[in-house]
Order: C-alpha cells, then structure tokens, then sequence
C-alpha cells in the first residue's frame, strides 16, 4: 500500500524524496516496482547521466567504458544507455559531452602518449572525455552519437606539457580524438572523425618532438596525424589518410619518414592489391609517391639502409639517377659501409641475394672508394662481394698498395718480400660459398671468384695453410658441390704456379702446395693434375 502512494506522489516530492536518499537506497527502490523503476529512472539519468567533474559517475563514460568490439550485444546495451541519456537529460548548452572523467582506460592512454613522446605530462585536465575513448577503442556507432548530440570533435587532453629536453619550457600539446584513433590504427574511425572535421594538424608545428627521427620536426614542417601513422608504422592507414585530400602532406616529406621507420610494404597500393611479381613491392610503393611528387636524397638511401631492404635501396637509387640526383663518390663510399653493416644482421646468406650484390655494383659503379685506412682489404671485400667488385677488383688492389706507401716500416719490409701489402691470408677469398653454389648463376658465380683469386695470388699474397687445406680436399669422391669447388681452386692454384717465373716456384708456400699436391694425385685418378715438371723444376732449384 505504501509503495502504491509513494507511486502516485507528484513529481516535485519524488524529487525532493530522491535527494534524500542514499545511493544504495535508490537502487533498492529502483528495483521494486516497474512504475518506481521509471519515476527514479528519470532521476538517476538527470543526476549522473553526464557528471560534473573527473570523479563523478557518469552514464555517458559507462556506456562507452561497457562497448567493446569483440562482443556486439555491448554496443546495443551501450546505445541503449546513450538514446535514455539523450533522452533524460538536457545536452542543448555547451560543452555537455565534454568533460573529461577518470576511466580505467586513462592509464593506458597515458603510457601509449609516453611511449611516443620523449617528455612528462602534467596537468589536472588529463582525463578522457568519451568522444576520445571512443575514439581509442573504434566504437564508430558511438561516436556518430556523441557528435551529433553536440560533442566537439577536437576537444583535447593533455593541455599542458612538460617537454624534459629543454629543461623548464612549457608548451601547449592538444591531443584531440582523431589522434587517439590513429595512435590505435582505427581507420574506420580515422576516416569518420576526418569527415565530421577534425583537425588532422597537430596545434603546434614541431610540437610534439618524437623519439622517432624526423625532418618535419627539426625543419619546422607541420606535423600531422599522417606523421603519426608513418612513426607508429601503419602503411594502409597512412594511405588512406594521404589519400582522402583532408591531410594536409609532402610526399617528399611522407616518403622521409618511412624511409626512417623502415616501412614500405603497402605503402599506397591501390586498394591492398599487391604487385606484379615482376615489380619488388618496395619498387611499387616507391613510384606512387615518386607520382604524387616525391623527391628522393640521399639521406633516404641512407636511412632505409639501417635494415636489409636492398629493393627499397636499389628502386631509390634508380629513381635519383632518374630524377637527375647526383650522388657523389664520398656519400656512397658511406652507404657501401651502411650496406655491410646491415649485412652483418644476416650473415646466414638469408638476405644476401641477387639484390644485394646489384646494390654493392650499383654504389661501386657511382665512385664509392673503400677506406682502407679504416680496415684492411680483406675485412671489406668478402666472397658475397666478389661478383659485385670483380670488374674493379684490380683498381681496389692498387688503392690498398698505394695507401700502405705512405708507411715507412711497410715499404722498407716490402722490398725485402713479394707480400705487396696487407693482404697476407687468401682464406677470406676461397672459402666455399653455399650460397653462391645454389644460385640460379653458380657458374658464373664461381667464375668470378677463381678470377679474384688468381688476381690477388698476382699480387702475391700467400697460399696460407687452410687454403692449401681446402685445395687438397678433394679425394673424397663424393661428388659433392663443395668438393667440387676445391677441385676448381686447386686447378687454379696450379694455374698460377705455372704462370709465374720459375725461380718463384721455389717460395715456402708455393713449393710446400706442390709437394703435397703430387703425393696425393694418384689417389685423383683421371682427375690428376699434371704437375710433374713443375715439381722437377723445384727439385732442380733444391739442388743447385
């Protein structure tokens, strides 16, 4: 009988009731009849349907707090929650939707923006409002609610920063939702909230300063959220942003920041299709921004290098030589030593392929010198150079002989021995090269190496203990590619002996190969080397 009064009381004493109550107690009596229900219904969504203030209850934040992606039945209950809102509540005056409140999600987006940003944030107002953890987890549905009941669309947290670079300077840093839904890689969301007009430049050019490298930040270039994408490494989305016209972009600029974050994969195909197999993907994403006005330089080249990308590499060194860029001697003598530092990321022969030595050809070809002052010959030229250098591989000798002029100590030893320079150990140019051997090209492959190694054998270097090892292990029989290899560096061997004056024969080195050569060519057979009057010659010379 009392619930049945207190249901039929006016409106005006329910209220007055309902303030009196405690939260706990509401909840009670919302629970015991349907027409209590709707007369405290209304109440509680007039009193906590938006809040006032980051820790005050806020329907609004719940719903959106609630939705997730994964599971529809939340957005429904979460739009369900939202039409009573907009219907209980009044959201005509300013700023209804946008207070910023406390959320479980504010943490996380906290340390997703320390993660990018190289300072500390600081300020009351650095909460979320629900347009931005909208915005975070991609509820679309959501967001086209929030806006049209008046939502701002660049409303933005973290208004005062601390940037730990420049000791005491404050500056302002508005992070406004379509940030947030870029930082997340929501291009659904993206392109919604670019549509309803958010601001896709950041407040501040050069501001904030990324831990990334960039050119837009130190040359003063305005920063947009498709700087973001590219720092944070999300090509379809940095396409569809550079491709709605609402971004304001250099693809000069564009394609920088990829080169330094090592993206190229996807980079602005047409609707994710992939290209022909004859075209490197890298090749492909190079020319659509060479199409949109790209220009490339040199540091390019040089910061895509810092990982094995030799197609990114080669596609922008023939899109310089197209352009008319000029690459001189020096800057590629440094991108030749960028190339072997990232070749020593993969010195399992899984990256060294076909592009690699074009690209070692292509750097030699443009005038890069290697420095021999800095490492000796051999650390510079290894066998997976030897095709690439072989058609200067002469020129590169005499660089090594007449950098080593210059040592007093080097040139008074050197006329007293046929060592020229440096270069004492002929292992590091016949080592069998697994790689090399399974290449479309292996003849020719090996055929470059033997014509380094009889180069090099020219300048007398020596024929070290494992070399001669190496030659002599080919009396297995067995057929296999490596002893097969031996085989042909044993003929060369005996090439060279038979080519230099007779009198030279008679080196410890030389003389040492073959007399071991000759004890072993019975176990060959019919693949024995005649060598016979070369062994009579060093006998003669023994005996006189």
């Amino acid at each position: 009988m009392e619930l049945d009064r207190l249901s039929n009381l006016p409106w005006v004493p329910c209220s007055v009731l309902w303030e009196m109550l405690s939260a706990r107690d509401l909840a009670a009596l919302n629970r015991t009849n349907r027409q209590l229900h709707c007369n405290v219904e209304s109440f509680l969504y007039r009193r906590h349907g938006l809040g006032h203030g980051p820790e005050v209850p806020s329907a609004v934040m719940w719903a959106v707090e609630t939705a997730d992606l994964d599971e529809p039945e939340t957005c429904k209950l979460a739009l369900a929650v939202l039409d009573k809102v907009k219907q209980f509540c009044c959201l005509d005056h300013p700023g209804a939707l946008d207070c910023p409140y406390i959320t479980k999600k504010s943490q996380d987006i906290c340390e997703g923006r320390r993660g990018l940003l190289a300072d500390r944030w600081r300020g009351t107002n650095s909460s979320p409002t629900a347009l931005q953890l909208a915005a975070w987890k991609g509820l679309d549905a959501i967001i086209e609610w929030l806006l049209d009941c008046g939502a701002d669309v660049n409303f933005s947290i973290f208004p005062i920063c601390f940037e730990s670079r420049f000791g005491s300077y404050f500056h302002s840093f508005n992070v406004n939702p379509l940030y947030l839904a870029v930082w997340e890689n929501r291009m659904s969301t993206a392109s919604l909230l670019l549509s309803r007009g958010a601001n896709p430049v950041f407040p501040r050019a050069g501001s904030p300063v990324f831990k990334h490298s960039t050119v837009a930040a130190s040359s003063g270039r305005t920063l947009t959220v498709l700087h973001l994408a590219c720092a944070k490494l999300y090509p379809r989305l940095a396409e569809q942003l550079l491709a709605s016209g609402s971004v304001p972009a250099d693809p000069t600029d564009v394609l920088q920041w990829y080169s330094r974050n090592r993206v190229w994969s996807d980079l602005l195909l047409d609707n994710g299709n992939r290209p022909s197999s004859d075209i490197p993907e890298d090749d492909a994403a190079i020319v659509k921004l060479l199409a949109r006005g790209a220009d490339v330089s040199y540091q390019m080249i040089y910061d895509v290098l810092f990982s094995p990308r030799w197609n990114a590499a080669l596609a922008l060194i023939q899109a310089a030589k197209s352009g008319g860029k000029q690459i001189s001697g020096p800057e590629a003598a440094i991108l030749l030593d960028r190339v072997r530092l990232a070749a020593g990321l993969c010195r399992d022969g899984t990256e060294l392929t076909h592009e690699f030595v074009l690209l070692n050809r292509q750097l030699l070809e443009m005038g890069a010198r290697p420095d021999i002052k800095q490492a000796p010959l051999q650390a510079l030229l290894t066998i997976y150079d030897i095709p690439a250098v072989s058609h200067k591989l002469t020129s590169l000798l005499e660089l090594a002989i007449w950098e080593h002029r210059s040592d007093r100590s080097v040139r008074l030893a050197r006329m007293n021995s046929e060592h020229k320079y440096a270069l004492r150990r002929l292992r590091q140019w016949t080592e069998y090269d697994p790689w090399g051997a399974s290449a479309s090209q292996s003849d020719s492959w090996q055929a470059a190496q033997l014509e380094a190694i009889r180069l090099v054998l020219r300048y007398g270097v020596i024929i070290d203990p494992v070399t001669r090892s190496d030659a002599l292990d080919i009396f297995g029989r067995r057929g296999t590619a490596r002893e097969k290899w031996y085989y042909k560096l044993c003929g060369a061997l005996v090439e060279h002996c038979r080519e230099i004056h007779p009198d030279a024969l008679a080196r410890e080195d030389r003389a040492d190969f073959l007399y071991r050569l000759s004890k072993r060519n019975k176990r060959l057979g019919a693949r024995a080397f005649e060598i016979d009057d070369l062994v009579s010659t060093l006998c003669s010379q023994e005996i006189d």
